[in-house]
């Protein structure tokens, strides 16, 4: 890395992780030994965010940290962690058949190990009643889990919303 910015390069460091914010990339970096400004660490989440800036409102399924990146957008983000958490504990099908889901401009998928059937439902009655547009942090449809093994990644959620 040093080398190339020796020769006078631009060095960009780009993961699809959708879960750690740029300062926390930044962390990871500087513990490998590599100095990295904010503004070369470009994430899954810090595209997204691009992405959406300037729209009204974003249904986000996803981590803290791509919450607060759609946030810091301006973009509302819908809906806030206590009622998505009082959702997936009641998680019954006559619930969410007259669930009040608001109109969103953009649904926003990202890597989330707790996923549930609440926010796969809501963000296709949003996608299907009200036009909302995908935005994902990718399509990945494995998630390399230590040890070797495979575990469902973005891509199966996207897939999930999509074909729903």
């Amino acid at each position: 890395v040093a080398e190339l910015r020796a020769m006078g390069l631009a060095v960009y460091f780009v993961t699809n992780n959708s879960r750690a914010t740029t300062s926390d990339l930044q962390r990871k970096l500087k513990s490998m030994s590599i100095d990295a400004d904010l503004d070369e660490i470009w994430s899954s989440v810090r595209a997204c965010a691009h992405v959406v800036r300037g729209l009204g409102r974003a249904m986000v399924v996803g981590s803290a940290a791509l919450k607060a990146a759609v946030a810091a957008q301006g973009v509302e983000v819908w809906p806030d962690d206590d009622e998505v958490e009082a959702g997936r504990r009641a998680g019954a099908l006559d619930v969410l058949a007259t669930y009040d889901v608001p109109a969103v401009d953009v649904v926003v998928l990202g890597m989330d190990p707790g996923w549930s059937y609440f926010d796969v439902a809501l963000a296709s009655v949003a996608c299907r009643e009200h036009g909302a547009r995908i935005v994902c942090t990718s399509r990945d449809f494995n998630y390399p889990a230590a040890g070797g093994r495979l575990l469902p990644g973005n891509g199966a959620l996207v897939a999930a919303v999509v074909d729903a």
